[in-house]
């Protein structure tokens, strides 16, 4: 048989449509085994002169499982390029021939359009939904379900008339008489519809989501829980505390924190944390505390760790409850301490981020007695996250303390937290180090010359240590402009104005930029004229009469940001 002569290109799509790997070996093995002929290679061949949107009907309707794919898996870029009449036109063609398409494929057009629902809009949704619904409608569950996906999803962008359509259905799969995977599609669906719709026809069907909470399979109870989470701020609060038939989906939703599955008592836990803003003060603490309290007691290993993930915010909506009894902020913070003390880093890392939320529930006149330690012990834990976590919000815990309990508790750890071998923890304590050090600074010059000389070393060091990442750089410069506050002129004068002259010399554009403002501010703050001119002299011998075009347009930058901060008599 002669061997058959095809350009390279032409047989795939040139531009977009490339082989991502989406596609199963063995449809890759069924594909090559199939060219027994030339004419099977031919028909893979594509005219290269066909724009992306003909190239990608052509290949919906005569190409390959693999070349189909490559469509399915750029329809992104072709929504981006083409839009409304670009969803159109690949519509048309899968109208006819993607439901007797292989699994494989329905599978990865089903995943392709849920990646781009955030993009589609009503036209192109619209033209995409008799496709959707044609699909769930298989008897292969598989499909059916990764089908049911998108059309969960594309009840955001339906016309209402569509959604109105859809609530008689998502009520119908919700029947009692329904199987499960129905029930399970109706919870969703409804939660979904009820985004679009008011909520005076929510509660239409309201008495139906509540039977689906008590439903006798934990899939269907676990797929109420999140659906509560949408349900009740649709409908509000009033209606979520309402009884109806003696019960109400608040009701509904303690209940199911003390279901027998676990997966339903994770969910309805979650559902119940994401509600506490939702909820008025008096149901929070006559029939939410409780059920946090018996937590604190009983250690539900079930919820624990998601317990603790959101002690913070636990505490901090149930604040007024707590702070009126010391013992409560007592049973609360122990509870806290424990938890800070397992051998599990991840737990104590989510107790270091929930940090300033107990510190600002209890208030900072009891932070040494209930907090300190566990601040200290978690800024210096062997595990790094936690460390990074205390570190990140260093300054709002220094917010909250104010001026005077700062120096005292947090200035040592801050000194401690410097030295880390972790570079992460320095940096992300410099992201906002001029608030930390706001908060040790006085008015009185005695003191600060006992808080701010020992951190110039500490700063020095990790100068040095990131003199190989600009963007680092940038975020420390971005403080040093503050520095005049701290340290007196001949600190500056003596510490960093030289890393600024280097910064200024051999540093990326950014950080240049950076310094130009930086070093007129700090010659600004030496108040002595004779420095001043030093300085000035030398910033024009190197950079004014620089040999490199970067130097000589740095010394106009610094030129510009002289005339804002100096007399036009000292710039003259």
């Amino acid at each position: 048989m002669p061997k058959a002569d095809f350009p390279a290109r032409g047989l795939f799509p040139t531009k977009y449509f490339l082989i991502t790997g989406n596609v199963k070996e063995e449809s890759l093995d069924k594909i090559s085994k199939s060219f027994k002929k030339d004419e099977d290679v031919r028909k893979l061949f594509v005219d290269e002169d066909l724009n992306d949107l003909d190239r990608a009907v052509y290949l919906l309707n005569q190409g390959s499982e693999i070349q189909r794919c490559s469509v399915f898996n750029n329809l992104k870029q072709l929504l981006v390029d083409e839009g409304d009449e670009g969803v159109k036109a690949i519509a048309e063609s899968l109208s006819d021939i993607l439901w007797k398409l292989d699994e494989d494929i329905q599978i990865a057009c089903a995943k392709s359009i849920l990646s781009i629902t955030s993009l589609l809009n009503e036209v192109s949704t619209g033209y995409l939904f008799p496709i959707i619904t044609t699909m769930t409608g298989l008897k292969n569950k598989t499909v059916a379900d990764e089908w049911n996906e998108v059309l969960i999803m594309s009840m955001d962008k339906v016309e209402m008339e569509i959604v109105e359509k859809y609530i008689k259905i998502g009520t119908e799969l919700g029947d009692i008489n329904e199987n499960e995977s129905n029930r399970v599609l109706a919870c969703r669906l409804l939660g979904a519809i009820t985004k679009r719709i008011d909520p005076g026809k929510v509660l239409d069907y309201l008495p139906l989501l509540q039977g689906l909470c008590q439903d006798t399979d934990a899939s269907v109870r676990e797929a109420m829980c999140e659906q509560i989470g949408i349900i009740a701020p649709k409908i509000g609060y009033k209606n979520t505390v309402a009884k109806m038939d003696d019960t109400s989906i608040a009701d509904e939703l303690l209940e199911l924190l003390q279901d027998e599955e676990k997966a339903v008592k994770i969910a309805a836990f979650k559902t119940l944390i994401d509600l506490l803003d939702l909820f008025e003060d008096d149901f929070r603490h006559i029939r939410i505390f409780p059920i946090i309290k018996s937590l604190i007691l009983n250690n539900d290993q079930t919820l624990y760790r998601l317990f603790v993930q959101a002690f913070g915010k636990i505490m901090y909506k149930m604040r007024k409850k707590i702070i009126c009894d010391e013992s409560l902020i007592s049973l609360c913070c122990n509870f806290y301490k424990a938890s800070s003390l397992k051998t599990d880093g991840r737990l104590r890392a989510q107790c270091a981020y929930n940090f300033p939320g107990i510190l600002v529930t209890i208030g900072k006149k009891r932070y040494e007695k209930y907090l300190h330690s566990i601040f200290v012990k978690l800024a210096t834990d062997s595990y790094a996250i936690s460390r990074i976590t205390i570190a990140k919000a260093f300054h709002e815990i220094c917010k909250i303390l104010g001026k005077p309990l700062s120096v005292k508790y947090l200035y040592p750890t801050l000194k401690i937290m410097l030295k880390d071998n972790n570079l992460e923890v320095k940096e992300s304590l410099f992201v906002h180090i001029n608030i930390v050090l706001d908060s040790f600074l006085s008015n009185d010059h005695t003191a600060n010359s006992e808080i701010f000389p020992p951190l110039i070393p500490l700063f020095l060091k990790y100068n040095s240590i990131i003199t190989t990442n600009w963007r680092r750089q940038v975020g420390m410069l971005k403080h040093y402009k503050h520095y005049p506050k701290y340290f007196t002129p001949d600190e500056i004068h003596k510490f960093f104005i030289p890393i600024l002259f280097k910064y200024l010399e051999f540093g990326a554009a950014p950080t240049r930029e950076d310094a130009s403002v930086c070093i007129v501010i700090h010659t600004r703050a030496l108040a002595n004229n004779s420095k001043q001119v030093e300085i000035y002299n030398q910033l024009k011998e190197k950079f004014g009469r620089g040999r490199s075009f970067w130097l000589r347009l740095t010394f106009i930058k610094i030129c510009k940001h002289t005339l804002d901060s100096f007399s036009h008599n000292f710039f003259k």
